[in-house]
């Protein structure tokens, strides 16, 4: 953990109890003077606990996307907006955006309202995340990606 830390500019922790093996990354990292991040998570889900933890007493900075990571470290090379080329997507992608355009939405739910079971909705989302159409956040919650509208 040390010698990551060391070459690491940051640290950024999604998920984690108090005491998990996040946790004692983040404060080795604090203590080699490195940037530490933190996503914030459901109240409800003990492993949001740490990276809370994190922001309200150890000074970690909160982040939501790997772009604001970025832009705290100075490592953005630009702030161009390229254009994103529309693209084909099965009815059942189509059914997914729809769903999640109104906000992040639990796996659960997405499969309850498509009637598919998660062992054959979970490769559709992950092919769709490649796509850069839909984003997975910490609990496994999916929102539309950004570059999509919303």
């Amino acid at each position: 953990n040390r010698i990551i830390s060391g070459l690491s500019q940051g640290l950024v922790v999604m998920e984690s109890a108090t005491s998990g093996g996040a946790m004692i990354s983040a404060a080795i990292a604090l203590d080699q003077n490195r940037e530490v991040f933190a996503v914030p998570g459901s109240v409800h889900n003990a492993m949001s606990a740490g990276p809370h933890r994190l922001i309200r007493k150890d000074g970690a900075r909160l982040v939501t996307t790997p772009e604001e990571m970025l832009e705290e470290l100075g490592l953005c090379a630009s702030d161009k907006k390229t254009t994103v080329p529309a693209v084909q997507m099965t009815l059942l992608e189509q059914e997914i955006v729809q769903l999640v355009k109104s906000g992040p939405i639990h796996v659960d739910e997405i499969a309850a309202q498509t009637g598919r079971p998660h062992a054959s909705l979970l490769p559709d989302l992950l092919t769709m995340e490649f796509r850069g159409l839909v984003r997975q956040l910490p609990g496994k919650y999916f929102q539309l990606e950004s570059s999509h509208g919303n």
